[in-house]
């Protein structure tokens, strides 16, 4: 696992899923109950990663 120290932090890990590969980001983080654009932070840890990597897709997100 890898994390920035950019507030807000970002993080990275790879977790293998019967023989596949997958990245797992996460960061741009908000408190429980507070109100947040949940999408402006998606499009945030997008941009961010395809700066350091060449993903093909995004698979899941969740908030």
């Amino acid at each position: 696992m890898v994390y920035d120290m950019h507030d807000p932090y970002h993080y990275i890990r790879s977790q293998n899923i019967d023989g596949e590969e997958y990245m797992i980001v996460g960061g741009e983080d908000h408190r429980t109950g507070e109100a947040i654009n949940a999408e402006a932070s998606f499009l945030r840890l997008e941009s961010y990663i395809r700066k350091y990597f060449n993903v093909d897709q995004i698979l899941f997100k969740w908030s």
